[in-house]
């Protein structure tokens, strides 16, 4: 699992903040998964409002939240041309189910 890198103390975002998670069971299709992957987190570190995220993977599950300082930040998450290619090519291959969530951060308690 990676650690989000907020959680560090100088780094903290004051709540409320936002988090997009989206738990998935993956298929036994591999092809181009990771590059898109690394390339989809590699954009949204780049969109405005972007906090960090967390991800685990075990056995084809896996969970990735990302935390974002807005809903703003994720609707230009959502609407970006890279991102909207991955999600169509990851309902059509690469995912057997999948459930997506925002939900708002409005207190946190955090252990570092």
């Amino acid at each position: 699992m990676t650690w989000p890198e907020f959680v560090q103390a100088e780094q903290q975002p004051t709540p409320p903040y936002w988090a997009a998670i989206f738990i998935s069971a993956r298929s036994e299709e591999d092809e181009g998964y990771a590059a898109m992957d690394r390339a989809t987190i590699d954009l949204a570190q780049q969109i405005e409002g972007f906090l960090g995220y967390a991800h685990a993977k075990e056995q084809g599950q896996g969970i990735f939240i990302s935390y974002w300082a807005s809903l703003e930040a994720i609707e230009r998450w959502k609407e970006d041309g890279l991102h909207k290619a991955a999600k169509e090519k990851g309902n059509k291959t690469w995912y057997t189910q999948f459930i997506s969530q925002v939900v708002e951060i409005k207190s946190h308690t955090i252990k570092s």
